[in-house]
């Protein structure tokens, strides 16, 4: 296995399925064989357990962890649920879809981190975010 350096199109889309199956597409213009994407959402409990689903990227973007954490706090609500998806295709008439989720608590921002959400999820059965 080996990762392409390419930047994909990202389609603005609420359901994921849509989104990994139109990155897959977009890849396998790039690269013959079998290809796996993965796209990670984001539910907020105190967001109607609906939001910012894969539009995290972009709540992050605007609101960065310190305004995720201010809004669960505002809300008093900090459950979330952070699942991700993963597409492989091995052409476009062959994909197939896995999922996983993790619970988690959305805690204050306690380290910074380059790696998107890490400093404000705290999985459960964990001792630190």
């Amino acid at each position: 296995m080996e990762q392409l350096d390419t930047d994909l199109p990202e389609l603005q889309e609420i359901n994921p399925y849509k989104i990994i199956r139109h990155k897959l597409e977009e890849a396998l213009k790039h690269h013959k064989g079998p290809i796996l994407i993965e796209d990670i959402s984001l539910y907020m409990e105190c967001l109607w357990g609906k939001l910012p689903w894969p539009l995290i990227k972009w709540f992050l973007h605007e609101l960065k962890n310190e305004g995720l954490y201010e809004l669960t706090k505002k809300y008093s609500n900090y459950k979330a649920k952070a699942r991700a998806l993963i597409g492989y295709a091995k052409n476009l008439n062959d994909i197939h879809f896995f999922e996983g989720t993790v619970e988690r608590t959305i805690v204050e921002p306690i380290h910074i981190t380059d790696f998107g959400r890490d400093p404000i999820f705290h999985p459960e059965g964990y001792d630190k975010p």
